[in-house]
Order: structure tokens, then sequence, then C-alpha cells
């Protein structure tokens, strides 16, 4: 991959692996996701402003079309994320999501995008999503099936295939529409909202106490949220998407390191050497 793109999936990294933090001790729901867009919709609205001044709407009807729809899939990776949370740790549903989510965008972009990653960039895939597969605990998520892991193993499955689909989908519409990043997570924050909305409007009483409860894990999450995703989708415009999507699970590091040292979460060692497995890989993806 370019330095940029390689800069860039390492920012968006920092970024997702803090803000997901945010989210697992938020431990919130329906209309705490809702608080997040709204917050994010506010702190970008400028930024989105001057982009509309100086370049205009996209003119191609499906690419606001495919914007429509990933505010409908980010909807709901959200949600399953959040109740992931909710019913398991960090460690387990954050690392078990990542490593899906790019192993079936690969399968994808290879696939209906015909893109052609090379062998080593593929191995290092493969490596990642083992590395991952093992931070998360391995055969133990299998073989526990009363447990918090398996559930964390259900809903990082979930979750994952989501990831998949928003980033294909995102992807595709940034690389090959040519739709500013900025322009597709403001749009897909804003049909977040709409498609919320129907159900704040039941729990309006509610929406006080839980900003009162959240609001500064919410002002996380409106920042650093779009930030990072905004700088994954740049990165795909100078690598393939089959490329950035594994690379971006460096992420998945610091998660699993805020899992084990600020959650206590525990397995420190176990971590630190999946770790260097997925660094493996992401090198590997790197200078494939």
């Amino acid at each position: 991959m370019p330095p940029i793109a390689i800069a860039l999936v390492l920012a968006a990294a920092i970024m997702h692996a803090s803000w997901n933090l945010a989210a697992k001790k938020a431990q919130g729901g329906q209309l705490f996701l809702l608080l997040c867009s709204l917050a994010s919709l506010i702190i970008y609205a400028v930024p989105v402003a001057w982009l509309l001044i100086k370049e205009g709407l996209p003119q191609q009807p499906v690419a606001w079309v495919l914007m429509i729809v990933s505010g409908a899939l980010h909807l709901v990776y959200f949600t399953l994320l959040q109740k992931g949370y909710r019913e398991a740790d960090l460690s387990v549903v954050y690392p078990i999501a990542r490593g899906t989510g790019p192993l079936l965008t690969i399968l994808v972009a290879v696939l209906l995008l015909k893109e052609q990653p090379s062998l080593q960039a593929l191995i290092g895939a493969a490596v990642v999503v083992v590395g991952v597969f093992l931070l998360a605990g391995g055969h133990k998520l299998i073989s526990n099936p009363n447990s918090r892991a398996q559930a964390g193993l259900f809903w990082g499955i979930c979750t994952g295939f989501m990831i998949a689909s928003y980033t294909v989908v995102d992807g595709y519409t940034v690389r090959y529409l040519g739709v500013a990043p900025l322009l597709l997570d403001y749009v897909s924050h804003l049909m977040r909202c709409l498609l919320s909305g129907p159900y704040a409007l039941k729990h309006l009483s509610e929406l006080g106490a839980e900003c009162k409860r959240t609001w500064r894990y919410v002002l996380i999450i409106a920042v650093l949220g779009p930030l990072g995703y905004i700088c994954v989708l740049t990165a795909m415009l100078y690598a393939p998407i089959s490329y950035v999507a594994p690379a971006r699970e460096l992420s998945m590091l610091i998660g699993a390191f805020f899992g084990a040292k600020l959650l206590k979460e525990g397995n420190l060692w176990q971590r630190v050497i999946c770790a260097a497995l997925i660094a493996c890989g992401v090198g590997m993806i790197t200078f494939g």
C-alpha cells in the first residue's frame, strides 16, 4: 500500500479502538446510537457545508441510493455491536467482529469488484484472521457454549457480516462513484437519525436521561467515529478495498489492549502474542 494509505489506516485504527472503548463503557442502546449520530451531524455540519459549496452534490442517482443503503447498514451494525457489548466482553466481540468483517470483504471485493490482491496479501489477510480468532479465545469460544465468550462469538460474527456489507458498499461508492468520504459518512449519519426517529418519538421521556448519563461518551464517538471512518474511506482512494479492509484491523490490537488493561478482562500475554501475529499479517498486506 502507498505510504499515505498506511498512515490513514494507522490513524483510523487508533480512533476506532478509542471510540469502541467509549461505546463499551456507555452500555447504551438505540437512544444512545441516535444521540451519537445527532452529535456527529452537528459537529461536522460546517465541513460538509464547505464541501458542498466547493464541489456540489453527486449527480448520479445510484450514488444516493448507495448512501441511503449505507446509512441503514451502519444502523444495524451499531445496534448489533452495542448488543454484543452489553452481553459479552469487549475483548471477544471486538476482535471477532473485526476479523470476520475483512475476510468477507476480501471475498466480495474479489468476486464482485474484480479486485486482484497478490498472493502475499491474501496470506497476510489469512494470518490476520487467525490472529484475531486466537486473540478472542480460540477454540474456547466454541467449546464453552454457555459462557459470555459464546455470546461474544455470536454477536461478533453478526457484526462482522455488517462490517463487510457496509465496507463494500462504501468502498465502491467512494472509489468508483467519486463520492467524497465526508459526504458519504454524513449522509449515513443522517439516515441513521431518520430511521431511528420513530423509536425516539416513542421514548422521548428517556432521551434526556440517556443524554445526561452518556454525553461524554457521545461526544467521543461523535468526533472519532466519523473521523476515523473518513480516514479509512480516503485510504480506499489510494489502495484496493481488499487491502485496506484487513489492514485497518490494527485497531483490534489497541482494542484488545484496552480490554485487558482498562477493562480488566485478563490474558495480557496471550493478547501480546496474538497482536504480534496480526501485526505480521498486516505487514504482509502492506508490502504485498
